[in-house]
């Protein structure tokens, strides 16, 4: 229900799970990008998460995340590719 109302009224999103979940970051990302929806992607550093954040520097990585683009998306697929790693 809640995906239909923000395809519904193209309501912009600041997409923040955990640094663990920056792949399933990247899919809803595609989702909602892929509506129209224009989604920007709050970056975390491994081992962090919001809650363990202080305000200020929340508020800062809000104000700077960038916006969602399927270069960024390829950008991180290439990035999880080990080296060595056979196509």
């Amino acid at each position: 229900e809640l995906f239909k109302k923000i395809i519904k009224h193209q309501t912009p999103i600041l997409l923040g799970l955990d640094h663990d979940m920056l792949g399933k970051s990247y899919k809803i990302a595609q989702l909602l990008s892929d509506y129209g929806v224009t989604v920007r992607m709050f970056e975390s550093e491994p081992g962090t998460d919001i809650g363990s954040m202080t305000k200020d520097l929340v508020r800062q990585k809000c104000e700077t995340a960038p916006i969602y683009s399927r270069e960024s998306a390829l950008f991180y697929k290439i990035g999880t590719i080990n080296s060595g790693s056979i196509f």
